[in-house]
């Protein structure tokens, strides 16, 4: 799936802290949730009923200040981009999760009740020294509207910045899988669809080499 402007926020950054991944995990640094409490705390805190109000609902997803005063943390996402340069060169017996490099965000749903379709969604980030999680930004309420749809709990992000695409990521049984978020016409991708890491991207591929790095 292509656009989504929370994921824009601080793109040299996001290169600057990316580092190869080593193992792939999927489960969170328990600091991130910490730095994502208070970040959701201070979002509401700063939410007043002025003319600022209607703009900031729209892009929490939420109906009414009540509503945005009671979102919550949902179950959280890692998030990965995947390799350009390996990506270019990929061959299709390669291991494909060897291209994702770990970006040092976590990204939140953010949740009324116990409904698990996401208003909004937050994101959290190290610091360039990397001993420090902070707010990365928040919002993309129709995004974050599109994971909940295909997202099982244990998924992570996967992000092909020079391409501007966004895929579900999951490994079971040591077999690493891709989700398209949305309809990806240009590979032949419906939404929701869940393929094998090395076919999505053998797919991608022609379109990378036709591509320069950098971001879309």
């Amino acid at each position: 799936m292509k656009k989504s402007p929370l994921y824009f926020i601080g793109w040299l950054a996001v290169l600057f802290l990316s580092a190869p991944v080593q193992g792939l995990e999927t489960e969170p640094d328990p600091g991130a949730r910490k730095a994502a409490e208070v970040d959701l705390e201070d979002l509401k805190n700063s939410l007043k009923d002025d003319a600022d109000l209607p703009g900031l609902l729209e892009m929490l997803g939420a109906e009414s200040l009540k509503d945005a005063q009671s979102l919550k943390l949902g179950v959280p996402m890692r998030q990965y981009r995947v390799d350009f340069a390996k990506l270019q060169r990929f061959q299709p017996r390669d291991d494909a999760s060897k291209l994702l490099i770990d970006m040092n965000r976590v990204t939140y749903p953010l949740i009324l009740g116990n409904s698990q379709i996401a208003r909004s969604l937050l994101t959290v980030r190290k610091n360039k020294s990397g001993t420090k999680w902070i707010s990365g930004g928040w919002g993309s309420p129709e995004f974050a509207n599109n994971i909940s749809k295909h997202r099982k709990p244990s998924d992570f992000m996967v992000w092909i910045p020079e391409l501007n695409l966004f895929y579900l990521g999951s490994l079971t049984g040591g077999e690493f899988k891709l989700t398209s978020i949305g309809p990806i016409p240009e590979q032949d991708f419906v939404a929701g669809q869940s393929l094998p890491g090395e076919t999505v991207f053998t797919r991608v591929q022609p379109e990378a080499k036709a591509r320069k790095p950098g971001i879309r």
